[in-house]
């Protein structure tokens, strides 16, 4: 007999960064609890496999609150050996009990994992996790301030279709102020090597170059996606920006580069064997009359925003990667 690590490699690296962002005082992070430890069906809810799997199934993490101990979310990390049938199988297990518990589920995989500018896309999903409750509450009280000061007709402008519009739509205006950290860094570096000049960091500044991107492109299926379009110009005169057919225009502008940058990840979790994410949800659900796709993040997360966001970032990583091959040196000839 011997004593095993509770954790592998990249499940140390899990944990390590959960602590650090929902550390004390106000969650508590668990590793490897039994399933039936957090979720406890109703009379009858379960089949005898269903129960058997609860019984014998644990949690990679379980994220709690320290003051109620009530559990809030878990997190399984999704390695290699998570392709293979019988295991696929067993996550569609979890994930359907943790549907029917409405407990959110979060999968991580190695390339959550990666740094990009010293943040993590796990980092990045469990800080907005724990900003969102206070962010929440003070953008909410606000537009409530706001919207007493509208009158009828005005109101109904910005709920039209009884869809919020972005200035009073909470969760767009908390997605505006939580940008992926690392976009911020390769704006200011942009700005403080090459004087280019972004949305993102300006200096103060209008600059002899301009970057500008945008997400051209945006799916929000099971597998979420985005196009991001950058251009990188020189304004001159009456200079403006359009983007038009998969091109921009910079009019009396010098344009010195542009591109596109794709970007996706998984959202929600399969929740029923015989459905493939190459099925779109909506035509699964017409064909047998149940939806095979739950989507299972915690509250503030949402991976839409994680992906638009990461996308511009890509794209300025690849603003920032031409810059250096070729602003730097006409830099250098003209103080030669």
């Amino acid at each position: 007999m011997k004593i095993i690590p509770l954790f592998n490699y990249s499940e140390q690296k899990v944990l390590r960064i959960a602590d650090a962002v929902l550390g004390a005082p106000q969650y508590r992070v668990f590793g490897k609890l039994r399933m039936a430890d957090t979720l406890k069906p109703e009379v009858d809810e379960l089949s005898y496999t269903d129960q058997t799997f609860l019984i014998r199934a644990h949690f990679d993490f379980v994220v709690v609150d320290a003051k109620s101990k009530r559990p809030l979310f878990a997190m399984e990390f999704d390695g290699p050996h998570h392709k293979d049938s019988s295991q696929v199988r067993r996550d569609i297990q979890k994930n359907r009990l943790c549907y029917l518990a409405k407990f959110p589920l979060v999968r991580v995989s190695s390339a959550h994992l990666y740094e990009h500018d010293q943040v993590t896309l796990l980092e990045f999903m469990l800080h907005r996790y724990a900003t969102w409750p206070a962010e929440h509450e003070r953008i909410t009280t606000e537009l409530e301030e706001y919207i007493s000061t509208l009158n009828k007709d005005e109101l109904g402008r910005l709920t039209e279709g009884g869809i919020l519009d972005p200035p009073i739509d909470p969760h767009f205006l908390f997605n505006l102020d939580d940008l992926f950290p690392g976009i911020r860094r390769v704006a200011r570096r942009l700005h403080e090597r090459f004087g280019i000049v972004t949305d993102f960091w300006s200096g103060g500044q209008r600059g002899p170059v301009r970057c500008h991107t945008f997400i051209a492109r945006y799916e929000p299926l099971s597998k979420c996606t985005a196009t991001c379009a950058y251009v990188l110009y020189r304004p001159k005169g009456r200079s403006h920006l359009r983007y038009d057919q998969g091109c921009f225009d910079v009019g009396d502008g010098a344009k010195l580069c542009e591109g596109t940058v794709q970007f996706g990840m998984p959202w929600g979790v399969s929740i029923v064997e015989d459905w493939q994410p190459s099925e779109a949800p909506f035509d699964y659900f017409a064909r047998t009359h149940r939806f095979p796709w739950w989507d299972s993040e915690p509250p503030g997360i949402h991976i839409p925003d994680i992906v638009k966001w990461f996308a511009e970032y890509l794209a300025l990583r690849q603003v920032e990667a031409w810059a250096a091959q070729h602003l730097e040196h006409s830099r250098d000839r003209e103080h030669s």
